[in-house]
């Protein structure tokens, strides 16, 4: 059979040589999500669960502070109709005092025990508030909408205030993080574009951050790049080409006009 020749020019063209990293596709959003009173689970979202922003991942026992609850209100009722005796009784000795001196001494006992009764009263509904606050941390929302990933703690499991109970994750904010040494950092600019190769294509990406902070050992710097949308899988891998000089014009010819041998590369020049 015939084999067809095919001819490219070579070109003068603005090219960078390349370093490729690996990078991971991470979500933007992710919590560990921790008790904020202590109780006993029960009950806590399945891994997988699709959560709603502000809706419960899991409930502590609550029945000990409604007890609680109830008796702040009762101590609020009790003191409130002490006041409203205080108030009558205040009004009537003022009426008398003007006659006699003993219902002045008592008027200013009386006077006394109604502000006694109004600092009281303000200590107990502080006191409601509080635990009032307490029962509605009983239930851990979500502070994003996002997928239950881990549950670390378990339904019918103590969980002590501060104790992590899931892990949650937003699988619709995804970007690449990777690693890049130290000589790539002059070719890297928030917001330039870098080609990404996922699953065997070629994507662009946008460059989010570029921590300029190095781990002391390795000498890496953290990269994070945007993704085009599309259904991209957390924890899947990326390959992202980082400049490793600054582009310059050079004569270019098509990769695939390159004869590849062992130990030389030639060119066919028409």
């Amino acid at each position: 059979g015939e084999k067809h020749v095919v001819v490219a020019a070579a070109t003068m063209r603005e090219l960078a040589p390349i370093n490729w990293y690996t990078g991971t596709v991470i979500s933007r959003e992710q919590a560990k999500l921790a008790a904020e009173v202590s109780g006993r689970l029960l009950w806590v979202a399945e891994v997988g669960a699709e959560v709603e922003k502000g809706a419960p991942v899991a409930r502590i026992d609550d029945a000990l502070m409604q007890e609680d609850l109830a008796e702040r209100k009762a101590d609020i009722a009790r003191i409130e109709a002490q006041l409203g005796f205080l108030k009558q009784e205040a009004s009537r000795l003022q009426r008398l005092a003007k006659q006699n001196n003993a219902a002045q001494s008592q008027l200013e006992k009386t006077m006394s025990e109604l502000a006694s009764a109004r600092s009281e009263l303000q200590a107990a509904q502080a006191r409601e508030r509080r635990t009032a606050q307490q029962l509605q941390r009983t239930s851990l929302k979500a502070p994003f909408s996002g997928i239950v990933t881990e549950r670390l703690l378990r339904t019918g499991e103590w969980a002590d205030d501060g104790s992590a109970v899931v892990s949650m994750t937003d699988p619709a904010l995804l970007e690449v993080q990777s690693w890049v040494s130290v000589s790539a950092l002059p070719f890297i600019k928030t917001q330039s574009t870098l080609q990404l190769k996922i699953r065997d294509k070629m994507y662009q990406g946008i460059v989010l951050t570029l921590v300029p902070v190095g781990d002391q050992r390795s000498r890496l710097y953290e990269l994070r790049v945007g993704l085009p949308q599309q259904l991209w899988n957390v924890g899947e891998s990326v390959r992202i080409a980082v400049p490793s000089a600054l582009a310059r014009k050079v004569l270019s010819v098509p990769r695939d006009a390159l004869v590849i041998r062992r130990n030389s590369i030639s060119l066919y020049k028409i």
